[in-house]
């Protein structure tokens, strides 16, 4: 990950995997991040990335569930990503 002027003052990254992640230019942005059991999330430009996957936001609507279920998500895991992409999608 490239972090060069990144700003990520009160972020919690424990067990967060950035790797691919391009944070140049960071600085200013509004970053969402959420934890559960399963996999990180951020929001970052009407851009999610759960675990390995980044979609924009209409796209993680449209599909969360469908990936919650090939990843093997538990009804309530599919459940609390679906309220942080909502909630991206609403800020």
């Amino acid at each position: 990950a490239n972090l060069i002027e990144a700003n990520l003052r009160g972020a919690n990254l424990i067990e967060a995997n950035l790797y691919g992640a391009n944070l140049h230019n960071i600085k200013g942005k509004d970053i969402l991040t959420f934890s559960s059991s399963k996999h990180f999330a951020y929001c970052c430009d009407n851009i999610i990335k759960i675990g390995c996957k980044s979609l924009s936001i209409e796209e993680w609507l449209d599909q969360y569930k469908d990936i919650g279920i090939k990843e093997e998500y538990s009804d309530k895991e599919i459940n609390d990503y679906y309220n942080f992409i909502y909630y991206c999608s609403i800020r």
